[in-house]
This record gives C-alpha cells, structure tokens and sequence, in this order.
C-alpha cells in the first residue's frame, strides 16, 4: 500500500474505512473494526462474488483474501478487511436510473438464488422471527420511566410512547404468525436499501455492506422495493418496480412476510437509535446523527401507516 485516505464507513461508530492505493496502481477499500465480523456477512458476499458470472453477483463487493486465504486479518484488536474499491456515490439521495433498477434487480435474483457451499450455508443463520427488538424497546421504556435519562429524550419519547408500544406488540404478534407459516428461505443480503447500493461513473450498480446476511424468506430484501420499508430519500414509484422485476423476475410477495419484516425493520432501528440516546452511547456526531434518525423515523409517514394494518390475512 502507498497511501490512506480516511473515508465514510457508515452509521456504525465503531467501523472504519479507508481508501488504499496499491502498489500496482490498484484502490481498495479497507474496513477496520474492534471485533470479528459476523461470518455470514464476510463469507456470503465471497462464494457469491467468487461465482458471479455476468448475471448479477459479479457486482457484489466482497471482502479480498488474505495471503493465507482469511477473510480478515487481525491486527491487535483491530479486524482489518480489504474489498475492491469502487469510485461511485450512494444511491440512497440521487436513487436509481431505470437501467440501474434492472441491474438492482439482477443483483438481488442472483443473491435469492444462490446455491451455497456447505460451510457458507451453515454460516447463514436461519430467521426465526423472534426479533429483540420489542423487549429493547420495553427495556428502553423503562428507562425513560425511571428517569434517568435527558429531558429531550424523555420528551420524544413521550411523545410516542404509546405508538411504540404497540409496534413492539404488532411486531412480536406477527413474527409468531410469520413463524407458523413456514415459508422458504433463501440467502438475503438484509440491509439491500439504496444506502447499500453504490453506482459507479459508468452506472453500474455495485451492492456493498453484508453485515447482516441471513437465510430468510425472499421478502426480507424484497420489503425496500414493494414499499414496505425505506428504500432511501428517493420514493420508489411503480414504474421502478417495473424496472426491477424486469431484472429479478415476478415479486408475488406473501404479505404475512412484509408486514413482519415492515414492523421489525422500524422497531429495530427505533431501538438502535433510542439506546444511544438514553445510555449516551458515542460522542457528539454519534449523538445528533441518532437523534436525526429517530426523529425521522418517529415522524415518518410510514411508522404511522404500518400501525395501521389490521392483520396479515
């Protein structure tokens, strides 16, 4: 390596990223962390990449082996991961051409259709739809009650207070129902919004950030496109989706999966975000940039439609 350029890594504080030049004029990008990466999400992305072949998983970013043939290398207490680099923007504020939505959908049908590895399979963890979520939210609740906490965020939270309770409820009522149904599961990226989708100045679609891959039901990625979770600040009209399925093929969604998948989503970011909140979790950035997100999330009309839907028959 020559050089290291301090980049953005996303909203986890305790990840890292750089951009390396090689010594061959080659750029990667390097994601340092304090603990192990879960193994699904390093594992997943390289047996996909390492069988991309012109039909979508040739634009997926996957960790680059160590010489010894690792995905990461320890250094101390640092896990350090190198990936190609690729010199694009996130699509989550400029969202997607009509092509780019065709590739997007390409990527996602090539990931939903993977045959695994036995040791990659065996990495993916099964979703048992017993999400943490609402007894977050619950816990988090009874923080705010005791309070110990700042009156700005007891404020907020007051606010919604009720609304929150119920969407721990909903989430926990439907995950049970979602459980009982039984419905196949395939490989899923779990995070497969617009935020993890970088277009390169060519307009190719590169699809980036596996940390939370899992075995699930389809509609666990598929919810970004139907409308049922956030798919970035651009809002996904019919005509995208018409262009996606023109990449992914038909997307006849079992709405018992969305209106889990819609519930949990919102439920765990609120969680996430709130906890930094109420144990002063970060610094400064960390602190404005939840207290950003959770008011967003709070005051979005989607948070307020989802706690409308009567029931998942």
């Amino acid at each position: 390596m020559t050089g290291l350029r301090f980049v953005a890594a996303g909203l986890d504080q305790q990840v890292f990223g750089y951009e390396a030049a090689g010594t061959g004029g080659d750029r990667y990008f390097v994601k340092v962390r304090y603990s192990d990466p879960a193994p699904a999400g390093v594992l997943l992305p390289m047996a996909l990449a390492a069988a991309g072949s012109g039909v979508g998983a040739e634009r997926i970013v996957a960790p680059v082996p160590t010489r010894t043939g690792a995905p990461w290398h320890r250094a101390g207490r640092m896990r350090v991961l190198l990936h190609r680099y690729v010199d694009g923007e996130s699509c989550w504020s400029s969202g997607l051409t009509g092509d780019q939505w065709e590739q997007y959908g390409r990527i996602l049908a090539a990931v939903h259709a993977a045959v695994l590895p036995d040791d990659v399979r065996a990495a993916l963890a099964e979703d048992t739809y017993a999400s943490t979520a609402p007894a977050r939210l619950r816990a988090l609740d009874d923080w705010v009650a005791a309070g110990t906490v700042s009156s700005r965020v007891t404020e907020l939270w007051r606010g919604y207070r009720d609304r929150l309770m119920r969407l721990a409820d909903r989430t926990e009522r439907f995950g049970a129902d979602l459980a009982a149904a039984g419905l196949p599961q395939v490989p899923c990226h779990a995070d497969a919004h617009s935020g993890n989708l970088v277009a390169d100045a060519d307009g190719r679609v590169w699809m980036i950030d596996w940390d939370t891959a899992i075995r699930a039901p389809r509609e666990r990625d598929l919810m970004f496109v139907t409308g049922w979770a956030t798919f970035g600040d651009i809002e996904v009209t019919d005509a995208d989706r018409e262009r996606f399925v023109r990449g992914y093929g038909p997307i006849d969604c079992d709405r018992r999966a969305l209106v889990y998948y819609g519930h949990e989503r919102i439920a765990d970011d609120v969680a996430e975000f709130a906890a930094d909140l109420v144990h002063d979790r970060g610094g400064p950035a960390t602190q404005d940039s939840s207290t950003y997100w959770l008011r967003r999330i709070l005051a979005s009309d989607g948070f307020h439609r989802m706690l409308t839907v009567a029931s998942v028959d």
